[in-house]
Parts: structure tokens; C-alpha cells; sequence
């Protein structure tokens, strides 16, 4: 269809999504920027999110983290020294293209998922009720510009995970 034709709608927190096309129910979409940098990621029928985020100071970096990180995520970020700006956003990545792929947004409460091991997620004990719209998710770390962090969460059963900078 020509893109005038192309006509949008939005899940109850926000997510976009194709309604009107022969590709609608078929393509997965989900767009994050940050500064200078955006991620577009596509999929063929399976949800995603995507976030990639400037590396910047953030003074209150640590009392955000006691908010929103669970207890695991705290310990090695306070633990961390030098590293603390990276990993902080390491994992603010990875939470935001998973609540992004769920479509729940910053509505899902962010420190009930673990993010800090590579690929995988665990959800905090006292949210095992809100368990179930997590399994099967993937999460990816991106490799972004310098500066930056970036992360996608797939699910489904992809294959192949392509990605590549038009400049």
C-alpha cells in the first residue's frame, strides 16, 4: 500500500501498531531515539522493543536505581566504581525494550525484572503473578555508537537477529 495509506493504532499503553494493510498482524515494529541515534527494529509476527540511550551523568543515578533496579541490579551497580554510568545503562536498556515488547510500558513495575544476567531474564519473587507475559522473551545488547547503550527484546521463535547503521 502506499504510505498515505498506512493508518496506525495504539495499544493500551501506547505501542504503535499496522492496522489497515495485507501486513498488518505480520509486522512487529518498535522505534527508540536518543540524541544524534534512533533503532528501528522489525519483526515478522513476533512482539519487540528496542531502546538505546545516550551514556550521560546522571547525579541521582543511584537513588533512581534503588527505585527501579531490583536488589541484584543495585549490588553490582554500587559495586561497579569506574563502570557504574555504563552498567546503570546497560540495564536501563534491556528493562526498557523488554516493557516495550510486552507493550506495557513504564506502566510494568521495572524492578521486578532482573536484567543483569546476559540474554536472560528473572523476574523478582513477589511478582511471579506477572510472570507469564515474560516467558519466551530474548533480550539482545545491541552495539551502538560509541557513547551510547542499546538493547532489544524479541519474542518468538526469530532465528536470526540482523542489525546494521545507514548512515
Amino acid at each position: 500500500i502506499s504510505p498515505d495509506e498506512i493508518i496506525f493504532d495504539y495499544g493500551q499503553n501506547g505501542k504503535p501498531e499496522l492496522v489497515n494493510s495485507s501486513v498488518a498482524g505480520k509486522i512487529k515494529f518498535n522505534l527508540s531515539h536518543s540524541k544524534e541515534y534512533a533503532v528501528l527494529a522489525l519483526t515478522h509476527t513476533d512482539e519487540i522493543g528496542v531502546d538505546i540511550e545516550l551514556i550521560k551523568s546522571i547525579p541521582e543515578m543511584f537513588d533512581i536505581a534503588q527505585e527501579l533496579y531490583t536488589e541484584n541490579e543495585n549490588d553490582i551497580l554500587k559495586n561497579s566504581s569506574d563502570e557504574s554510568k555504563n552498567i546503570f545503562f546497560r540495564f536501563w536498556t534491556r528493562k526498557e525494550a523488554i516493557i516495550k515488547a510486552v507493550g506495557k510500558g513504564l506502566s510494568a513495575p521495572l524492578k521486578m525484572i532482573d536484567v543483569s544476567s546476559d540474554n536472560s531474564i528473572v523476574i523478582d519473587r513477589l511478582f511471579e503473578n506477572h510472570s507469564k507475559e515474560f516467558e519466551g522473551c530474548r533480550l539482545i545488547d545491541l552495539t551502538p555508537p560509541a557513547g551510547y547503550k542499546a538493547a532489544v527484546a524479541v519474542f518468538g521463535n526469530i532465528k536470526e537477529i540482523s542489525y546494521f547503521t545507514v548512515q
